[in-house]
């Protein structure tokens, strides 16, 4: 999966405001990447984040996402399906949701935030 950077999240949160477009942020923290980074390396923990961020793009959300990184550890994914995207937020407020917790080689626990947008 490509990750996008924090100026093209920007630019494109940017363009669905001009469009007047809904739309719903999620950011992503997973701190656990650096010790998978200093640990296995920096090409395996890509592999675990691409393996994670493809689970959320076809098992979840079943849309095509597109995600930023905003820092080694820090992303975010822009979501304009709200119906999916609100769901997605009844699931994180149940604790139901895998963005609060992933097993993949390593277990890690995220920090997320949302945020939608509506016009």
């Amino acid at each position: 999966m490509v990750m996008n950077t924090k100026t093209e999240m920007s630019n494109d949160m940017t363009l669905l405001l001009q469009d007047n477009k809904e739309f719903g942020v999620f950011y992503i923290a997973i701190p656990k990447i650096i010790e998978i980074i200093d640990d296995l390396g920096l090409e395996f923990a890509n592999m675990v984040l691409d393996n994670y961020f493809g689970y959320l793009n076809e098992e979840v959300f079943n849309l095509k996402l597109k995600v930023y990184r905003l820092s080694n550890y820090e992303f975010g994914i822009i979501v304009d399906e709200l119906d999916k995207y609100e769901e997605f937020v009844r699931n994180i407020s149940a604790g139901v949701s895998p963005l609060i917790k992933y097993d993949l080689y390593y277990e890690f626990f995220l920090t997320y935030m949302y945020y939608t947008y509506r016009s």
